[in-house]
């Protein structure tokens, strides 16, 4: 519903990629250099070189006919290289192709490694040449490997420096619902490198396109939202038919609007400031009439389905029912008395009223605070009655 910035149009994307690219080498069976692919690395590397070899993971060499791994280092980490090549070339021969031609002994193609994990999605849509999934796949055992062996989405989630990446892409408020705070915390360590607390929070991350289907975006930045609890509940496994944060939002074409039977209550709530109770509206977020292409307005409508938007914002009626309020009681005397003595510190009456109201609607803060694009859109109601009230 809210667009946030990418990585690669973010003021620390150098940063941010070379952390990003760091905790992926020391998660995945490639080569670290392969993964890194020039970039500095910025964590220590796992605490052992290599997992431990069990029995299954011996049977799983077994299985895609490489050989039992050797006591010598440089062969541990080949034979991890090796597995993963056998695992991708059974999944997609065409993956296994991109990454592996003109490399042997496991090692890939470090541009084409690198463009997989950085890969855009612009309105959620892949470039064709990375569409690798192939639907009978789905839930088959290649599948299940290549998470499991290749692209450990599970051994990247639980990695330490995760909070500190999440942390510099800066997103505050759920993109989905635009309704909860899922703010980064990871307690610093004082003088003797001990933490005041063990706590830690962030967001949960959703991969818009679901790693049962698509294996291989598992750890794509790109494919990676931060979003609440809820609304990564909500969407589930289901196929990426929502708007894609990274790229769109639904701006000026969908609004939030309040739904009154018959309007001699709102407009009686204008004039007087008479309270309306939450079971006299609803809240509806409606097509403002923008012309826009068919598959966006789809995929709007997907949102606000699969999210459950209209059903969970009628809990914010209160809110709602708030702000005509205090529209009405902040009169135009009341701003020219602030003007008078605080004039320096406001760029306009408009802002003066905002900040009364606690209903910064700047673009720029839509992504930074619950409920912005709700109080963005009723301001514009509140006021567009208030125009016909002075021209009536």
């Amino acid at each position: 519903m809210i667009q946030i910035t990418p990585y690669y149009s973010h003021p620390r994307k150098e940063d941010i990629l070379n952390l990003y690219l760091s905790i992926v080498a020391d998660v995945v069976p490639f080569y670290p250099e392969d993964v890194l692919n020039g970039h500095p690395r910025k964590t220590k590397g796992p605490k052992a070189a290599f997992r431990r070899r069990t029995d299954l993971y011996n049977k799983k060499l077994n299985d895609y006919k490489i050989k039992s791994v050797l006591n010598d280092t440089a062969e541990k980490r080949k034979n991890d290289a090796l597995l993963a090549e056998a695992i991708i070339a059974s999944y997609s021969a065409t993956l296994h192709d991109k990454l592996y031609t003109g490399y042997k002994d496991g090692h890939v193609d470090p541009d084409h490694l690198q463009e997989l994990l950085t890969v855009r999605m612009d309105g959620g849509e892949l470039k064709e040449d990375f569409e690798f999934d192939d639907k009978s796949k789905s839930g088959s055992q290649v599948s299940k490997d290549m998470l499991e062996y290749v692209f450990r989405y599970e051994a990247f989630s639980k990695h330490e420096k995760l909070y500190e990446l999440i942390g510099m892409l800066g997103v505050e408020v759920c993109p989905y619902c635009n309704r909860q705070f899922i703010t980064t915390y990871a307690p610093s360590k004082n003088g003797s490198g001990k933490s005041m607390t063990t706590s830690k929070a962030r967001p949960q991350l959703d991969h818009f396109k679901v790693k049962t289907e698509h294996p291989h975006l598992a750890l794509s930045i790109n494919n990676l939202i931060p979003c609440c609890g809820v609304c990564n509940h909500m969407k589930g496994d289901r196929g990426a038919t929502t708007l894609y944060p990274y790229s769109e939002g639904m701006g000026d074409t969908y609004k939030f609007k309040t739904t009154i039977p018959g309007h001699n209550l709102l407009i009686a709530q204008v004039l007087t400031g008479a309270p309306i109770a939450p079971e006299h509206f609803d809240i509806a977020l409606d097509y403002a009439g923008n012309s826009v292409d068919k598959d966006f307005r789809k995929r709007v409508e997907a949102s606000k389905n699969i999210f459950a938007l209209e059903g969970l914002y009628q809990s914010h009626k209160g809110y709602v029912s708030d702000m005509y309020f205090h529209r009405y009681i902040i009169t135009e005397k009341m701003i020219d008395s602030i003007m008078d003595q605080f004039g320096e510190l406001f760029e306009s009456r408009d802002a003066v009223r905002q900040a009364l109201m606690l209903a910064d609607t700047s673009p720029d803060t839509l992504g930074k605070r619950p409920l912005a694009k709700l109080t963005k859109d009723i301001k514009e109601e509140i006021e567009e009655y208030y125009a016909r009230i002075q021209l009536s």
